[in-house]
């Protein structure tokens, strides 16, 4: 690769770096809540879960996977070929999807006329980010990845708060979300556009976009069924239960999740491209992989353990008595968020190690477990026999993943290694 693998200094120095940018957005989204859940509803916040869900769905799709790339080929013209190739995907893709919910929309979300134009938008968005943040990965850019995360978390928390003010209802939720996104695209593609490399051309996107072919073909649709299935409580909920509790379901998951998007987010995106260096270079990223498992496993005991002892009295305290049942569902699912936090960022290593196949054989069996459990639990139990179920699942795909990801972590030997990974 362009640039030399960072020592184990480098690696922290850069980690805190987005961790902090992470951090500040995360605190500003929890600190915001008890507001939030004070102007909107649990069926507001239900539908905007579903919107989430939709568009999270379609940022996936957005690029075929291309974009998870990027920080894998040893030349940087190949690099911002698959960019490039992530940009065009998406575009091609927004508008076939805008057209598309001219002829269908969820009936959740058909009262909400700006859907039609906010889903493509977000998904398209939220894409073309995920390929500029791989290229600034790449490029060591990470205090200016953690300050467009700082921005994009007060723009569009200020939206919310202004629009649940004002009586918008879901339809500010979903707008203050697209506008946040949308700016923080502009400041990714304009710092992604000074460094990018001159006299890229489309026979080079071309021949780049077949040398990476595994990654639509094996990893499009295990990364689609993925968002699916992450999303799932909330559709499922929304259809066997009420829009009520999806909007728990929905709160619930952006509790648990804020933790995996303050530090795990921050590893991952330090992590890929530093194990991706050292895979193909020398043949080995365990002891990185070992290091960043130990301090996540660590963190992750103390983090959600405090949670689950006074979630149940803490989280009814903070949001209000209208959302007792989300501190309930913050107990019964720590153990799986646990599993998840240290999962989050070491799975790429079935990328890094060119097992898209067996990547696509997890997330089915993924999609499976959580679907499998979630219904069973529900008939036991009804929505909260659900939350047992789904937990459940969670707990054991995540330790399945984190087993499968050391494996390919090892030692192997070296060679005309990046070729082996991205052969057709």
């Amino acid at each position: 690769m362009s640039s030399e693998p960072a020592g184990n200094q480098g690696f922290a120095a850069n980690v805190f770096k987005v961790a902090g940018g992470e951090a500040l957005a995360q605190a500003l989204l929890l600190a915001s809540l008890p507001v939030l859940t004070r102007l909107y509803t649990p069926q507001e916040f239900g539908a905007f879960g579903i919107f989430s869900a939709i568009s999270a769905i379609g940022t996936i799709i957005g690029a075929a996977r291309y974009e998870l790339a990027v920080p894998i080929p040893e030349k940087d013209s190949e690099s911002w070929a698959l960019v490039i190739a992530s940009l065009l995907i998406a575009l091609l893709l927004s508008l076939v999807g805008t057209a598309a919910l001219a002829f269908w929309v969820p009936a959740a979300l058909n009262e909400f006329w700006m859907v039609f134009v906010l889903l493509p938008l977000h998904a398209a968005s939220n894409t073309w980010i995920n390929a500029f943040r791989q290229w600034l990965g790449r490029k060591s850019e990470f205090r200016w990845l953690a300050q467009t995360r700082i921005i994009y978390a007060v723009v569009t928390l200020t939206l919310h708060i202004a629009f649940g003010y004002f009586g918008m209802g879901a339809t500010g939720l979903m707008l203050g979300l697209v506008i946040g996104t949308f700016l923080q695209l502009l400041l990714t593609a304009y710092r992604s556009l000074k460094l990018r490399p001159a006299g890229i051309k489309a026979p080079i996107v071309r021949d780049t976009m077949r040398k990476f072919s595994r990654f639509p073909r094996f990893t499009l649709f295990g990364h689609a069924l993925n968002s699916f299935t992450w999303h799932l409580p909330v559709l499922l909920s929304a259809a066997l239960f009420s829009p009520e509790i999806a909007g728990y379901y929905s709160l619930c998951m952006r509790i648990m999740d804020a933790p995996s998007n303050f530090v795990g987010r921050a590893v991952q995106q330090v992590y890929f491209p530093e194990a991706a260096r050292r895979y193909i270079g020398s043949g080995s990223s365990l002891a990185l992989y070992q290091k960043s498992l130990l301090y996540l496993f660590s963190a992750a005991i103390l983090g959600f353990g405090i949670l689950a002892a006074v979630g149940p009295e803490l989280i009814p305290f903070i949001l209000g008595h209208e959302w007792d049942e989300v501190g309930m569902m913050c107990r019964y699912l720590a153990p799986a968020y646990v599993a998840q936090f240290c999962h989050f960022p070491l799975a790429c290593m079935l990328l890094i190690a060119g097992r898209q196949r067996l990547d696509l054989l997890w997330q089915l069996f993924y999609f499976s477990s959580v679907l499998i459990g979630f219904y069973f639990g529900s008939y036991l139990g009804g929505w909260i026999g659900s939350v047992y179920g789904y937990g459940i699942a969670l707990f054991c795909a995540y330790s399945l993943n984190l087993v499968l990801s050391y494996s390919c972590a090892r030692s192997e030997p070296a060679g005309e290694r990046e070729k082996e990974l991205c052969a057709a």
